[in-house]
């Protein structure tokens, strides 16, 4: 006897928390183990062919397999011989904002899978291979198509009480690769936050510590360009943008050094002069390129005079 009806396989689900605020925001489980799946209604203990299966690459996660009440969404996948469940709660729709509130109370919902398969019965019950085992059947289910995937209340499903899941010879559910590479992605997204945020704050702190080194160096430059001022102003130096540009490159240790060396090099301030002016014995000054030879007499009573003594 063939049929190709829909059918519901229930199975329990791992939730993954959110460490923060302690909400559920995703779900992961087992839907088929590829073993028999014992007293499946009037089927009697069955298999599902996991060679011939078809699965879409996405799906909703329904409540009560309700297309109106979208609950969030999933991938289901095979691995091996098993049929693997993994998806996210929404956060924008009441079914699955509902669904992960009861979770978090520790609500008992179920997830359960909808198909669509030919039925090949035999009786009485025959040992065949089937997904790499030897199992004993009544009923295998060829060519089936994943439907959806529905959150139901616990023992909601008439054939909750025959889910492979519960079964004593099947694994029970274990944390999946794909539920760790969700938390990855969601960890992963929230560093590359964090990269973003400390990106923006350290590009304003680098905006500010260029805005005060470039107001510490024109203060020196501007401090610089006075001492500079001052030095040439007592060493009887003509000033100019020019000549006081060595001055600004300085350390302040050479422009001290720099400055002592230039002081002590120019005559005292207020000498006349007068004092230094050669004359010739009789008191008249020299011209062009005559040499004056004056003796100790003569450099004393020139001295005299341009002091205003007699």
């Amino acid at each position: 006897m063939k049929d190709k009806l829909r059918r519901h396989l229930t199975f329990s689900p791992d939730i993954t928390v959110d460490e923060t605020s302690g909400l559920p925001t995703g779900f992961s489980g087992i839907a088929y183990s590829g073993g028999v799946v014992p007293n499946y209604g009037w089927y009697g203990d069955s298999a599902i062919d996991i060679g011939s299966l078809s699965i879409p690459d996405q799906m909703f996660a329904l409540v009560n397999h309700d297309p109106d009440q979208r609950a969030g969404h999933c991938r289901v996948w095979i691995d091996g011989s098993a049929i693997h469940v993994a998806g996210q709660f929404s956060r924008m729709t009441a079914a699955g904002q509902s669904v992960a509130g009861e979770f978090m109370e520790k609500a008992p919902w179920k997830l359960s899978v909808g198909f669509n398969a030919n039925s090949e019965e035999m009786s009485p019950p025959q040992t065949v291979n089937i997904n790499g085992q030897s199992l004993t059947l009544s009923t295998i289910f060829r060519n089936a198509r994943i439907l959806e995937v529905s959150f139901v209340p616990a023992d909601a499903d008439p054939n909750t009480m025959v889910a492979a899941f519960a079964a004593p010879d099947t694994p029970s559910p274990t944390p999946l690769q794909e539920t760790k590479s969700m938390a990855d992605d969601t960890r992963m997204a929230d560093l590359e936050r964090q990269v973003a945020d400390l990106t923006v704050q350290l590009s304003a702190e680098k905006t500010r510590a260029d805005t005060a080194e470039t107001a510490l160096s024109t203060y020196r430059t501007e401090n610089r360009m006075a001492a500079v001022k001052v030095l040439f102003s007592e060493c009887g130096l003509e000033f100019s943008d020019e000549k006081a540009k060595p001055y600004l490159d300085m350390s302040d240790l050479s422009f001290s050094a720099v400055s002592d060396a230039l002081k002590t090099k120019t005559p005292a301030r207020g000498a006349d002069p007068a004092l230094f002016k050669a004359t010739v014995p009789n008191g008249q000054q020299s011209t062009g390129d005559q040499v004056v030879q004056l003796s100790s007499v003569d450099i004393y009573a020139n001295r005299r005079k341009a002091m205003g003594q007699r």
